[in-house]
């Protein structure tokens, strides 16, 4: 990763044959990748990279004390400024005596997802973990440890877009769609007889006008709970992201759970 500041930086993450591009320049972030979406993980590890993402989305409820790792944390509890279109309770635990992150929990509808943040390194005026940790409920599923920081200047060159990318636009403030047409897919009835479940996860483009496209799988479930998962979240239909009074396309990401009663 190459940074410069949070509207102006370069990232390059490998795994395997998978490979993706993201350059930040303003409020455009352009995105090439070696397949037609980004893996659930290196999603995950996006959000888990940039410690604290979003805020400002988010006001505090309660503020509670508690210990961890031997330190005595600050631990905010928040929820959205907006409750529509969310369902999600959030927990951020801070060293009152460095301000630093060291827990940033979320539960969904599903479980609890919590990333964890330790052994702080001076940098700059700034301070960023080296261990960083993303929790579910089975356990530890992603781990990053930071093997350099570095002062460096960059080219310009640098920053410009790569050939063919996607384009994005993200601006300061930016609204996130809301679903406004949301139909739930039927329990496919082979599934339901043999008392299958499980949980799929897709990724989806949501245009100016709300439609959805490009439903691309995450996380598959089995055949049928796939297929009635990716046609009906081609009927749903959003409130666009919205940058300030214009619409934007936005890509998201949707998971639907099959559970037996």
């Amino acid at each position: 990763m190459k940074w410069v500041a949070k509207d102006r930086w370069w990232m390059l993450i490998t795994m395997t044959d998978f490979r993706e591009l993201e350059v930040k320049d303003g409020e455009t972030l352009y995105t090439t990748r070696s397949a037609p979406f980004t893996p659930l993980r290196i999603g995950e590890l996006h959000g888990l990279l940039s410690v604290l993402a979003e805020p400002e989305s988010w006001q505090i409820k309660k503020v509670r004390h508690t210990n961890q790792g031997g330190v005595t944390a600050d631990c905010l509890e928040l929820r959205p400024h907006s409750n529509e279109g969310w369902s999600s309770d959030r927990q951020v635990c801070i060293n009152p005596a460095t301000t630093e992150v060291l827990s940033d929990r979320i539960k969904d509808d599903r479980e609890f997802r919590t990333k964890e943040f330790a052994d702080y390194q001076p940098f700059g005026s700034h301070r960023y973990p080296r261990q960083l940790k993303l929790l579910e409920s089975s356990g530890v599923v992603l781990r990053a440890q930071v093997v350099s920081l570095q002062e460096a200047s960059f080219e310009d060159s640098v920053f410009a877009p790569p050939a063919g990318a996607i384009a994005r636009r993200f601006c300061e403030h930016m609204v996130h769609p809301v679903a406004i047409k949301q139909p739930e897919p039927r329990y496919p009835k082979s599934a339901s007889e043999n008392r299958l479940g499980g949980t799929v996860v897709v990724a989806l483009t949501v245009q100016l006008d709300g439609s959805v496209n490009n439903v691309q799988f995450l996380e598959r479930a089995g055949h049928e709970m796939d297929e009635v998962t990716q046609e009906i979240v081609k009927t749903w239909k959003f409130r666009p992201a919205m940058c300030g009074n214009e619409p934007v396309v936005a890509d998201i990401s949707v998971e639907m759970n099959f559970r037996m009663d």
